[in-house]
C-alpha cells in the first residue's frame, strides 16, 4: 500500500485536464472529489493521503476522450 506520508511531485505535461488518485484497483477512474486535479502545464507536490484514503495503485484519469494526456510522477520519498 502507498503510505499516507509518501511524497510525490505530480506534473501534467499534456494538453488536457488530468486527475491523480490512489486506488485499490488498477485502472479505476479517479473521483475528482477525492483526487488531485491538474490543468495542462501544472505541477504540485502531494502526499499519499492527499491522493485518496487507501490503495496500492496510483491512477491517472484523463477527463477528455478526444485528447491524449501526458504526465510525470516523481516519488520524492
Amino acid at each position: 500500500e502507498l503510505a499516507d506520508d509518501s511524497n510525490f511531485t505530480l506534473s501534467n505535461t499534456g494538453a488536457t485536464v488530468l486527475i491523480f488518485c490512489r486506488s485499490a484497483s488498477e485502472g479505476s477512474p479517479c473521483d475528482p472529489a477525492v483526487g488531485i486535479t491538474l490543468s495542462p502545464g501544472e505541477d504540485t507536490p502531494a502526499t499519499g493521503l492527499e491522493l485518496g484514503a487507501s490503495g496500492n495503485w496510483l491512477n491517472i484519469t484523463n477527463t477528455d476522450s478526444a485528447e491524449t494526456g501526458a504526465f510525470s510522477v516523481v516519488v520524492d520519498s
